[in-house]
């Protein structure tokens, strides 16, 4: 999820600089458009903390139209005053589920579809979210367990309900949510499903990159070696390692890059090590 960041100004309770600073930026016909509409969020957040609720439901407004990604606004707390204007919050989710359901294109199931979007949000609520908009709080550590189990039970009621929603049936971003669902659940409801999502995958009716991530997701959690490179560990017991993250081992390493470019990766597991803050690859690896 592409998450707004707070600027300085807004931090530091300096919200009507932060405003026109921002305005600046909206302004700016040089800068890219993921810059501006995050600058438009900004101004929604400076008014709503001056109490400027018109104004703030102005530019939140903006900030759904223009936005690639507007889910923050169901998780970013400092908009649950605006949720005390029933009529006009209604009127704004209404009009991010429309631009979700015009975006998806052909599916079976709409009404699953939305479902799976509100369940992807609530999935990285408390993983990542809150955090990084710096409000995550000690109460969120039990509301954090209490969701996981929540949208692991979620996860199989979907299945035996409906199947694995696949491409066609939801679309591919809700599908790929359904994925983070099942890759973010105990070991055993993954090994319990895994077939079917391999049964899907090999129809051609689910995103191959998730397909892989889940495949390595499984194996490790059979304490087997995974195959596509997607999966890293970091144990405080490690015998070699302790309290490092790194590559988890990995079946026929040398070939692992043509695997990976097979499935549809576009990085080298070396490239993507990179961009893994601390993590490494063993040099035993290249033995």
């Amino acid at each position: 999820m592409n998450i707004p960041f707070y600027d300085s100004l807004l931090l530091s309770g300096e919200y009507e600089k932060s405003i026109i600073n921002n305005i600046k930026i909206v302004n700016d016909t040089t800068l890219k458009h993921f810059q501006v509409s995050y600058a438009i969020y900004m101004i929604s957040i400076a008014n709503i903390l001056l109490g400027k609720i018109d104004s703030a439901y102005y530019y939140l407004d903006k900030f759904v139209n223009t936005s690639f990604d507007d889910r923050v606004i169901f998780v970013d707390r400092n908009l649950d005053t605006l949720k005390h204007y029933s009529d006009r919050w209604n009127s704004l989710v209404n009009k991010v589920e429309q631009k979700f359901v015009e975006n998806i294109g052909v599916i079976k199931d709409t009404n699953l579809a939305i479902r799976l979007f509100y369940l992807g949000i609530e999935d990285q609520k408390y993983r990542t979210i809150l955090s990084f908009l710096r409000q995550y709080t000690e109460e969120d550590n039990y509301k954090a367990v209490t969701s996981h189990y929540a949208l692991q039970d979620s996860c199989m009621n979907i299945i035996n309900q409906y199947g694995v929603p696949t491409i066609s049936m939801v679309g591919q971003f809700a599908s790929n949510k359904f994925f983070l669902l099942i890759q973010h659940s105990e070991p055993k409801t993954q090994d319990k499903y895994y077939k079917l999502v391999k049964k899907a995958w090999k129809k051609g009716d689910f995103d191959s990159i998730s397909y892989a991530m889940l495949t390595d997701r499984v194996l490790m959690g059979k304490k087997k070696k995974q195959i596509y490179g997607t999966q890293l560990i970091k144990r405080s017991n490690d015998k070699k390692y302790p309290n490092q993250l790194y590559l988890y081992p990995v079946k026929d390493f040398k070939n692992l890059n043509k695997r990976r470019k097979k499935i549809g990766f576009t990085e080298t597991i070396e490239d993507w090590i990179k961009r893994q803050p601390e993590a490494f690859i063993p040099k035993e690896y290249y033995e």
